[in-house]
């Protein structure tokens, strides 16, 4: 993984804030904030660590609010464990609690003694760009780095989720670097297929539950890449998880997870030529459609593959 610039604090430890921390099955949801060098905006985050890891709140920093250097006892003190750990990317709309909220993962995470780190979905604030409709600008932010204006100032998503964010939550807190995964619905969906693709240095295990799999052919994927990336046809296929495929791009280890949670790529595979749009390669649980029902409705089994995946990854 490249080296991420990272704001710290005196210490040289990442600076963040825990707002809120909620117990949760045994472990901690945590609500956190910090300033953010790849968007050069306030970001929120929610970390979720299991009982694995031996983080508790009120020790070695980890207070339910105010300013904590070491991120709520760190890596490497308190006798934390270091545990894998799965990033959520959340679909349009979302905000790092959606997740949290709906999606009932932290029963699993818990019991596979996987950490979650769910990121926003963009970057937000006055004086961030935006737009009237819900599928582009804040809320969503399709993680691609935009090179086109208003974007470019602050929409680095990609930036953020695949070097600044894993860089930032695994100095400060218990968290295994080695066994990454990343996951996603909807649009997250779409970001996890393709930084799966593009960075199989970085995630170990991919999932996605309704992904936009073929952005290059879909009403919100042809408006997204179009307003953040420009006209550049090339440019838009270097982010389609069916167009990564075509071109030989394989997530680490496709194929190899024991619970066949790498079925998606290998479906991917086998369909790109013709998948068209929202083309989901896990099949459709009692006619459940890509909305948050399905997403929370699924969310059980999204919490068990990526925990299992991660926890194989090496």
């Amino acid at each position: 993984m490249a080296e991420a610039d990272v704001a710290a604090d005196a210490a040289g430890k990442p600076a963040i804030t825990i707002n809120k921390s909620i117990r949760c099955f045994g472990g901690w949801w945590l609500r956190c904030a910090h300033d953010s060098t790849a968007t050069s905006t306030r970001m929120s985050f929610s970390v979720y660590l299991p009982r694995a890891a031996g983080w508790v709140a009120g020790v070695e920093g980890g207070s339910s609010g105010g300013d904590s250097g070491a991120g709520g006892g760190g890596g490497d003190g308190g006798g934390a464990t270091r545990v894998p750990v799965v990033y959520f990317l959340s679909g349009l709309t979302c905000t790092d609690e959606n997740f949290v909220t709906k999606a009932g993962a932290a029963r699993y995470a818990d019991a596979a003694g996987v950490a979650l780190v769910v990121p926003d979905t963009s970057p937000r604030g006055d004086g961030v760009a935006d737009d009237a409709s819900y599928d582009l600008g804040q809320g969503a932010g399709f993680y691609v780095d935009a090179t086109q204006a208003p974007w470019t100032p602050h929409f680095r998503m990609q930036t953020y989720v695949t070097e600044e964010l894993p860089a930032v939550t695994e100095a400060a807190f218990p968290l295994d670097g080695a066994r990454r995964g990343v996951a996603g619905h909807s649009m997250g969906g779409f970001g996890a297929l393709k930084f799966g693709l593009q960075r199989p240095d970085v995630f170990k295990s991919v999932s996605a539950l309704a992904p936009i799999c073929n952005p290059t052919t879909s009403a919100w994927g042809i408006k997204a890449l179009g307003a953040y990336l420009g006209d550049d046809a090339e440019a838009w296929r270097t982010h389609d998880p069916c167009e990564l495929l075509k071109r030989g791009a394989r997530p680490a280890g496709a194929g190899a997870t024991a619970n066949g949670r790498a079925r998606c790529a290998q479906c991917l595979a086998a369909d790109a030529p013709a998948a068209e749009g929202q083309h989901d390669a896990s099949a459709a649980r009692d006619g459940h459609d890509a909305r948050g029902a399905r997403g929370a409705t699924c969310g059980s089994d999204g919490g068990r593959g990526t925990g299992a995946a991660a926890t194989a990854a090496a």
